[in-house]
């Protein structure tokens, strides 16, 4: 049976087993023995490389790839400082909320959109990420007239206790970039204090005892199949939202839920060869302010339907 260069390449390889042996002097061997498969050096010299995985095919597929010879090193392991990303894989239906900004939310739409949840059989929550505004904290021009810290502390506790107590099922809290504020305050401020995490955000608002479970500032998750993020932490801006969604296909080539923008959008992108994917922008839930009195920001929020074999659909939803 006649066998192509592959294979008599393939079991040369396999009889010597041997990959210290240079690939130039393998080729010359098989350019020797077997000078019609192989014209020139050069063509066997190809060959051996693609099995080697020098070239040519990924080296998870290559056949015989080199494994480099230890010489003894103790290198200490680095600190890998990104969260792996959290699964949430529980079937039925989420209510995801983002960007109510308290003190500055939006009470009526926010009431009507927890009613809504509830109603349609909403078990699980997720709020994707700057509950709280922090205005008093911002780099930005601040109001010295508006509620301090505590102030908006003590606006935005309620509400989480209520939403804690209204959806039996999981409870998901995304720290946003606006959220951030209150721990990078403290870092900046006191940071032997900071270390102790009884002080961070999510342990001063006792949301593990309302049943909430916290996804760290710029930790990725995972809503059944849907990939989530508050949006900030991809590192280029959502002003643009089809710049952004670019992007995203580019970086991630995946699909994505994000908030942040204060819109809602959904584009889609397909390549050749693969699924679509979709970048959805769910509105937010606050009021205007006063650093930007009139604005085209849309007011939403989404559903997304889990069923049991993970297949997750997303509403995406305006006021």
């Amino acid at each position: 049976v006649a066998r192509n260069k592959t294979e008599v390449a393939r079991e040369y390889l396999d009889k010597l087993n041997d990959p210290e042996i240079p690939t130039q002097t393998i080729a010359r061997a098989l350019h020797r023995k077997h000078k019609s498969l192989f014209p020139t050096v050069e063509n066997a010299r190809s060959i051996v490389r693609t099995l080697r995985g020098a070239r040519g095919a990924p080296a998870s597929e290559a056949t015989h790839k080199r494994e480099p010879k230890p010489h003894g090193w103790n290198i200490p392991a680095g600190i890998e400082q990104v969260l792996p990303c959290r699964r949430f894989t529980e079937p039925g239906k989420w209510l995801l909320i983002n960007d109510v900004h308290v003190p500055f939310h939006d009470s009526v739409r926010l009431t009507a959109v927890l009613d809504i949840a509830i109603n349609e059989g909403c078990d699980h929550v997720a709020v994707n990420g700057d509950f709280y505004d922090f205005h008093q904290i911002s780099k930005y021009e601040r109001d010295i007239n508006g509620l301090d810290i505590l102030g908006e502390l003590r606006v935005g506790q309620p509400i989480l206790e209520q939403i804690g107590k209204r959806f039996p099922g999981r409870k998901v809290y995304k720290v946003g970039n606006h959220d951030h504020r209150f721990d990078k305050f403290l870092m900046n401020a006191v940071p032997e204090l900071a270390r102790s995490e009884r002080l961070r955000l999510a342990a001063y608002l006792e949301l593990s005892a309302m049943g909430f479970e916290t996804i760290a500032n710029t930790q990725q998750y995972m809503i059944g199949e849907q990939p989530i993020y508050h949006g900030h932490e991809l590192g280029f801006g959502i002003g643009n939202p089809a710049l952004f969604a670019n992007n995203v296909f580019r970086m991630l080539q995946s699909s994505l839920l994000v908030g942040h923008g204060h819109g809602s959008h959904q584009i889609t992108k397909t390549y050749a060869g693969k699924p679509p994917m979709t970048v959805t922008f769910v509105g937010h839930l606050g009021l205007r302010q006063n650093y930007r009195p009139v604005t085209d920001q849309t007011t939403g929020y989404a559903i997304l339907d889990v069923q049991r074999d993970g297949t997750t659909t997303v509403e995406n939803r305006k006021i």
